[in-house]
């Protein structure tokens, strides 16, 4: 394609970012099928996600930078994906759900103890990222540091600063592998995540330390989407004071409010745009379809 490129949107834009959902409906009548300076191209018709995600010959996940395993194709996004399933299996997750609490439990006491709270930043931030912390046997305090890297990392891409984002990369990469350091040192007892991930072998091979790295930065990055999420649903309830008051009525309703909230949470969707790593419409003319 030699025409100068045509942006058909700005992902950026304050109408959209006031309303992402609504931007993103009226997109799929006017534009399915979008180019922007910021997110290169972009699908908001079910039937052409599927089938990007379906064809992985054409389209690929495939990084400029190490991404474990979310920047892989298959066949290797498989066997990466296979080898790191058990550090969510029901059985970890079980005994990490106490330590969880105990959090949660802290974090609410304090905004009781003040009368109010910013929420996201009071108790969701700091819940997932000292969760994180607490399932990988790191010391607590480090989750200011996975806070940081999260924020400065989110800044550095909507500034478009890979100088910035390279610099926040190095500093993340020194934490993990400090970490790293002190559990082969001083091994655990009861193995934690970082235990699990000094043992993991990916085709006979156990994973080395700038694979952990990248695992663990995708794993942080995720933590964002769980804070987010969070908020979603809390602002559901404070919507619906109705609800709120069915629920502190009769406690029995809350196992089933609580899956009724994780099911929703997925039609929420906290993360509006996912990312391939690498299309062919930078080679393939595709039609154009705005107006």
């Amino acid at each position: 394609m030699n025409e100068e490129q045509h942006d058909d949107w700005n992902p950026l834009d304050a109408s959209v970012l006031r309303d992402q959902r609504q931007a993103y409906d009226e997109m799929r009548e006017r534009c399915p099928v979008a180019h922007s300076e910021f997110l290169g191209w972009s699908l908001f018709r079910h039937e052409d996600i599927a089938g990007v995600l379906a064809d992985t010959q054409t389209y690929s996940n495939e990084s400029r930078f190490m991404a474990i395993p979310n920047g892989m194709d298959p066949p290797a996004h498989g066997r990466y994906r296979e080898a790191l399933d058990s550090n969510f299996d029901p059985q970890q997750m079980a005994s990490a759900e106490p330590r969880a609490r105990e959090i949660a439990q802290t974090l609410l006491k304090s905004a009781l103890h003040i009368g109010e709270m910013e929420f996201i930043d009071d108790f969701a931030i700091p819940f997932a990222l000292k969760t994180l912390c607490a399932l990988l046997g790191w010391p607590e305090h480090q989750w200011e540091c996975l806070s940081g890297w999260v924020h400065g990392s989110q800044q550095a891409s909507f500034n478009n600063d890979p100088a910035a984002g390279k610099d926040l990369a190095i500093r993340f990469s020194e934490q993990v592998k400090a970490n790293l350091s002190t559990h082969r040192a001083y091994p655990n007892e009861v193995a934690d995540t970082t235990d699990v991930l000094l043992c993991t072998e990916v085709d006979g091979v156990r994973l080395e330390d700038d694979q952990i790295v990248s695992i663990l930065r995708n794993w942080t990055a995720g933590h964002g989407t769980l804070a987010a999420s969070l908020g979603i649903v809390v602002l559901h309830l404070a919507q619906q004071t109705e609800l709120q008051d069915r629920l502190r009525s009769d406690l029995s309703l809350i196992p089933a409010a609580i899956e009724e909230i994780l099911r929703a949470v997925v039609r929420w969707s906290p993360t509006h745009v996912p990312r391939r790593g690498r299309s062919l419409f930078k080679v393939v003319p595709f039609p154009r379809v705005s107006t």
